[in-house]
């Protein structure tokens, strides 16, 4: 690929992550506030009570994503954070990509910035 065309791609990439970063429903935090990708701009702490969104409910709702996204993959056991839950998939039975899932809101997006999965290590 000629150099013109990586940098493009760069730029591309930088202006979606930017738009991306603003669009609604992206950036609560515990305290408020927003920006970024795990909810919307609010000035109300984010509590379990504003988490309609449970475990298996998130699960529900990555599969759902992942059946129309991308057929025939296995959606692995997933990991709860705070206001988001986040699960592997995989494909011919390796990982082949991440989702996750909103906890206020039930959005699901697509990890699209890890590249491909090299190897994971528990600690």
């Amino acid at each position: 690929m000629k150099r013109t065309s990586m940098a493009l791609i760069a730029v591309a990439l930088a202006a979606a992550l930017a738009l991306a970063a603003c669009a609604p429903g992206w950036g609560a935090t515990p305290f408020g506030g927003g920006g970024g990708m795990m909810g919307g701009p609010t000035t109300q702490p984010v509590t379990p009570q504003a988490q309609p969104i449970t475990p298996d409910r998130a699960q529900q709702l990555a599969a759902q994503y992942l059946a129309q996204a991308f057929p025939g993959s296995t959606l692995e056991p997933g990991t709860a954070f705070y206001g988001y839950f986040t699960f592997d998939f995989e494909r011919g039975g390796k990982i082949a990509g991440m989702l996750s899932v909103n906890a206020s809101t039930g959005q699901v997006w697509f990890h699209t910035w890890h590249g491909a999965f090299v190897a994971e290590r528990e600690f």
